[in-house]
């Protein structure tokens, strides 16, 4: 894949510098039918950005690559958000339901790589995003009480904004399935694979909280984040009675 220059002023504008362009490419990866409320929401998503008032030039872009190989699928993603030019890129996956005010408020926190918290698809419905620190090591949760940005380790690509200056600072390959040591059943996957580049690049990876929790991972039926906590509740509660 080839790598290119990114293009535009800084994404907050000084006295005298004019607006960075905002060319934003919907990238998604796709292995099979697309949900309902998932065209619903990427439809509601681009018609909103577009209508947006901005003093600077802006456009939206959607792209559907199909391969079963989600690595695969990234990357070429990747590659024609470089094709457009885009200044970010929005991977959202196929099962995933979201507000149509996702991308500006995405764009808005100004970060290198900020995205949802959503529930996996099972019924204790944890969270994807993941948190190693000297503090705390977990899965984090967006309950009632988790408000605003946080920091995390490790976050799902089911709906998450990449500036795209970020790859200019990684090699190559930006995606891949990664065995784990010692024993090497154990895989990781390509969202967890460039979290942990981004890492070591120094550059941090974000969640918001509130927009996780108007978001649906949609499956048998849609897993939100109230699902998480049911089940959270439920589980402890089963604890005390061992």
């Amino acid at each position: 894949m080839k790598k290119g220059k990114r293009q535009g002023s800084k994404p907050v504008a000084g006295k005298n510098e004019p607006l960075r362009p905002l060319k934003v490419l919907i990238a998604i990866p796709s292995h099979g039918d697309c949900k309902a409320g998932f065209l619903h929401s990427v439809t509601r998503a681009a018609i909103h950005f577009t209508s947006l008032p901005y003093d600077g030039s802006k456009e939206v872009d959607v792209t559907i690559v199909k391969s079963s190989l989600l690595p695969e699928g990234r990357a070429r993603l990747v590659a024609r958000a470089y094709d457009f030019e885009a200044t970010h890129i929005l991977f959202v996956d196929t099962d995933m339901k979201f507000p149509p005010d996702t991308i500006a408020r995405l764009l808005n926190h100004n970060l290198a790589c900020v995205g949802v918290n959503y529930p996996r698809k099972n019924m204790e419905a944890r969270p994807t995003a993941y948190l190693d620190s000297p503090d705390y090591v977990g899965p984090v949760w967006s309950g009632e009480n988790a408000t605003g940005i946080q920091e995390v380790s490790v976050l799902g690509f089911g709906c998450v904004l990449i500036d795209m200056r970020v790859f200019d600072k990684l090699d190559l390959p930006f995606f891949a399935i990664e065995p784990q040591a010692p024993e090497f059943v154990k895989h990781v996957g390509e969202d967890v694979y460039f979290c942990r580049k981004l890492h070591k690049a120094g550059i941090p990876v974000h969640i918001d909280h509130d927009l996780s929790k108007q978001i649906a991972h949609i499956g048998d039926f849609e897993y939100t984040n109230f699902l998480s906590k049911e089940a959270e509740v439920v589980k402890q509660a089963l604890y005390k009675e061992l």
